[in-house]
């Protein structure tokens, strides 16, 4: 999902172009490779995020990142979730061993994974939420990106190998980032610089640096657009209440 860096947009432009590309994401389906089954964006009907980590991550990284989603979520879209810890719970286990080549984690395998588990399906008895995963692995032939977040999958991974955890100050900034990219920015804050009344900042939070906690105007207003057009298009599927 990209669009021409060199067009300009008014801010009323900009927000529709977000607006209109969240509907779209929010009600497309995808199967797994069988057809059997398929699932669509509705992991934050529930408000419930379920958190899982690995026995080498501690309790303190844990809280860190989970303090660093919920703030976020707050301030962004004004949701409140509930945050469900299962620590290393088989399942999940399961899920990250099936998503290791040569011991590297696969962010597209892993979050596949967790988009299709029979736990979100309700006609499998299931429930809606999104899937936090805290690894020590590192991810497949990367070793200097730290975490992945999608919307269409509703689904959040670290990958916190050495001595990662104890970099506080820095991992919040990524989970703060990496949230951003949960609630639907697909992007980075210097892929749109041309949008008029909405100036581009060095100082933001979606630079892929992370240097930065806060969002700037533009980002923070690519959100809340995104989150509109996700539940207007929830409201007429009956999904939500008008």
């Amino acid at each position: 999902m990209t669009w021409d860096k060199r067009q300009p947009f008014t801010r009323a432009s900009f927000c529709e172009h977000v607006y209109d590309l969240a509907r779209k994401v929010t009600r497309t389906y995808t199967v797994d490779i069988h057809g059997r089954h398929r699932y669509a964006s509705q992991w934050w009907l529930n408000g419930e995020v379920r958190v899982f980590w690995e026995p080498s991550i501690p309790r303190q990284t844990v809280d860190l990142i989970v303090n660093a989603v919920d703030r976020r979520v707050r301030e962004t879209v004004g949701l409140e979730f509930t945050f469900q810890l299962y620590g290393n719970d088989t399942s999940s286990a399961e899920q990250v061993s099936e998503a290791l080549v040569r011991g590297q984690l696969d962010p597209d395998k892993l979050f596949s994974l967790a988009a299709l588990e029979p736990w979100r399906d309700q006609a499998r008895g299931g429930r809606q939420h999104a899937d936090i995963y805290i690894t020590d692995k590192q991810f497949v032939g990367d070793a200097g990106s730290w975490a992945a977040a999608s919307f269409k999958y509703g689904a959040m991974m670290f990958c916190l190998h050495g001595l990662r955890h104890h970099s506080s100050d820095f991992l919040r900034k990524v989970a703060l980032h990496e949230t951003n990219h949960l609630l639907g920015m697909y992007c980075h804050c210097d892929d749109y610089q041309n949008v008029a009344g909405l100036p581009y900042t060095p100082a933001c939070n979606m630079h892929y640096s992370c240097s930065h906690a806060d969002l700037c105007p533009k980002c923070r207003t690519h959100i809340e657009c995104w989150w509109q057009g996700v539940q207007d298009e929830a409201r007429e599927a009956g999904l939500l209440r008008a």
